[in-house]
């Protein structure tokens, strides 16, 4: 594989990090706080793990906040804040990349090594693998959903030569892979719009000349990008 493959695909991995993710049920306003002035005093709290990037944040109250990322030591990956500190779960898990929950026995976690996790209250366990054939690994880079019946993941198929965008659907029983266009491109953020009912994912595709973003958009009645 030549230096600028390798570079290209180091690229292709890392830019997410670039952005802020969102994922499912994080509102946008306090819910607990009158109309008015917004002047918060913010505190801050450090995780100590050399060199970690902890890449998403999900909560479903004060005392019950969770954040995921990566780090030198791979059993402080995922982290629990119950209203007074931050607390690692201390199992190894690889690359955490991205929460999606419904209560605090229900949240979904991903990873860039294909594999999906499921919190029921007391443990972290793996729900489903994920491999694709001619493929090398699956990165998984979001989850967003509308319900915990209909939950999308989003991210790439990659080997050395080549790369392609990916989407897994949640049912409610099982993952699939969703049958999409073989599109190269990282599909490295996913967010729901409900007044129109649609997806819309950011992507990156590389080239020989340049990177470039792309915005895709499908319906959850019919997933077909647009």
């Amino acid at each position: 594989m030549s230096l600028n493959s390798l570079t290209k695909l180091f690229a292709i991995i890392l830019l997410p990090l670039l952005f802020t993710a969102v994922s499912c049920n994080k509102p946008t306003e306090p819910t607990d706080t009158p109309p008015g002035r917004r002047d918060y005093v913010w505190s801050v709290d450090t995780i100590p793990v050399k060199n970690s990037v902890m890449k998403d944040m999900w909560g479903s109250s004060p005392s019950d906040i969770w954040i995921c990322g990566d780090g030198d030591d791979r059993r402080q990956s995922l982290w629990h804040y119950d209203g007074k500190s931050f607390n690692p779960y201390n199992e190894y898990i690889v690359s955490a990349t991205s929460f999606c929950g419904f209560a605090q026995n229900n949240i979904w976690m991903s990873t860039a090594y294909g594999r999906i996790y499921h919190y029921d209250g007391f443990n972290w366990k793996i729900d489903s693998v994920f491999t694709m054939e001619g493929y090398d690994d699956v990165i998984i880079q979001q989850l967003c959903g509308t319900s915990p019946n209909n939950i999308y993941a989003t991210g790439m198929a990659v080997n050395l030569d080549e790369y392609k965008g990916i989407i897994l659907q949640y049912d409610g029983k099982k993952w699939t892979n969703l049958n999409i266009p073989n599109i190269p491109v990282n599909l490295y953020n996913i967010q729901y719009s409900r007044e129109d009912n649609h997806f819309f994912l950011s992507g990156a595709h590389f080239d020989n000349s340049e990177t470039s973003e792309r915005l895709y958009t499908f319906s959850t009645l019919l997933v077909k990008f647009v």
